[in-house]
């Protein structure tokens, strides 16, 4: 699989005193094979950059594309993309388990 990444920025709460910027122009490519991590203090933006991957949270700014399918509002590809991105949150039990089905 591969993933770039082109001028990636994301804003929470644009136009509102809550306003903050969470990416900014974050560029990169990983081809078929590359492993890579994402580290940073908390509050630096690796959940919103891991979330713009898989398309559950779609670029404000610039560009997401994974295996050629581009992360964007209203594609068609979006269930792809989340089939071959996948997503652990911090508490995977959450994720997994629950009181009721």
């Amino acid at each position: 699989m591969s993933i770039a990444v082109r001028s990636l920025g994301h804003t929470y709460h644009p136009g509102t005193p809550l306003e903050t910027r969470s990416l900014s122009d974050i560029s990169f490519d990983f081809s078929r094979g590359t492993w890579f991590s994402v580290a940073g203090h908390t509050g630096s933006g690796k959940s919103t950059l891991a979330q713009h991957l898989n398309g559950i949270i779609r670029p404000m700014e610039g560009q997401v594309v994974v295996d050629g399918m581009e992360v964007k509002d209203k594609s068609p590809d979006l269930r792809e993309i989340r089939r071959r991105v996948g997503l652990v949150f911090q508490y995977p039990e959450q994720q997994i388990f629950a009181e009721t089905v």
